[in-house]
């Protein structure tokens, strides 16, 4: 028999705050972090070890457990015999679907149990796309990270940087991805190329794992003749796979641009938009990532021009929190808006990063 889902007076709200509560959330900021958060969760392990900490998140078959002695430490949910915690947890399952309750280990087999207030109910680790404790902090809900990297070559004298952060934050209806990327490459005696580039999008998750995106973003690139692209827009989505380790996504919508060139011309535009995303992540150890996004804008008032950006992200864990990666881009302009511009350029980046 199915579980109903969340009760509308169990789902975790959201309200506004005044100076009273603003003041008292600066004062707890300002205490240890110790002091806030009690580790009372407690996991043993088939091996018998028994460990006590704080159940930050479960994701990929992965429980990411913090501790007082040994920091965050991600433990494989099949080395897990039983799980002692009072702390309600969110589970998000492949259907769409979202439980309330405490999270535990079956005492047979490696599903994932979940005690709701209707009952305990199981679920498959290959079901279960995200966990993540109720009073979870904003800290707690955000993957970052910053890679940088640099290359020259004596033979030509070009030397290469680049620097780039990807900012993503989910809550159980609300997902804020942010990327941001600078390339720079300076030659001897010809002149500096850079390319600029800032997007952000808010997802808003509707049933069927279908959402609403809101999206903007400023670019710059040399190599194309573009001093800047400030563009902002909404589009509609669906999910057509989301796990525990696959999310692949389409959207299409409507974006306005105003675009400079490098000599001051400016020109405004509306364009369609049509986009797909799809992202491969592994946490257990080494964990790695591809992150791959395609997008395609006709434009509606200059008839016969349209753009394509395409960007694939390939990142590696070393040691812990530090990993290598490596990123292809291609961008093209079938009648760039500077006449004596390419329509197109592309290029490889390898930077050394750390996640947070």
């Amino acid at each position: 028999m199915p579980v109903p889902p969340i009760p509308r007076q169990f789902k975790p709200r959201h309200s506004g705050a005044g100076l009273i509560h603003l003041l008292l959330f600066l004062i707890l900021s300002a205490l240890p972090v110790s002091a806030l958060a009690e580790k009372t969760d407690i996991v043993i392990l088939t091996n018998g070890d028994r460990v006590t900490g704080e159940i930050k998140k479960l994701e990929a078959g992965i429980l990411q457990y913090k501790t007082d002695t040994m920091g965050t430490v991600n433990i494989e949910w099949r080395f897990i015999q039983s799980i002692t915690t009072d702390k309600q947890q969110i589970i998000e399952t492949i259907e769409g679907d979202r439980w309330l309750g405490k999270l535990q280990k079956p005492d047979e087999g490696d599903d994932v149990q979940i005690v709701t207030v209707r009952g305990p109910v199981e679920i498959s680790t290959r079901d279960v796309v995200s966990a993540w404790p109720v009073e979870a902090t904003f800290w707690d809900k955000i993957d970052l990270s910053v890679s940088v990297g640099y290359d020259f070559t004596n033979a030509t004298g070009i030397t290469n940087f680049n620097l780039s952060s990807d900012f993503l934050y989910r809550t159980d209806r609300h997902i804020y991805d942010a990327t941001l990327r600078s390339d720079i490459t300076r030659q001897a005696g010809a002149d500096d190329q850079n390319r600029q580039e800032f997007r952000f999008a808010y997802q808003r998750i509707l049933t069927a794992e279908r959402f609403r995106s809101f999206l903007g973003g400023y670019e710059a690139n040399d190599a194309i003749g573009l001093r800047s692209r400030l563009y902002g827009g909404a589009a509609i989505g669906n999910f057509f796979t989301k796990t525990n380790r696959n999310w692949w996504n389409g959207q299409v919508g409507l974006i306005a641009t105003r675009e400079t060139t490098i000599e001051g011309e400016k020109t405004e535009n509306i364009e369609g938009i049509l986009s797909t995303r799809w992202r491969y992540f592994q946490f257990a150890t080494p964990e790695r990532s591809v992150d791959t996004n395609l997008s395609v804008f006709p434009s509606l008032t200059d008839t016969g021009r349209w753009r394509a950006d395409f960007r694939t992200t390939f990142k590696l864990e070393l040691i812990v929190d530090l990993f290598w990666s490596m990123e292809f881009y291609g961008t093209y302009d079938s009648d760039p808006i500077d006449e004596g511009a390419e329509k197109s350029d592309y290029g490889v980046t390898t930077a050394l990063g750390w996640s947070f």
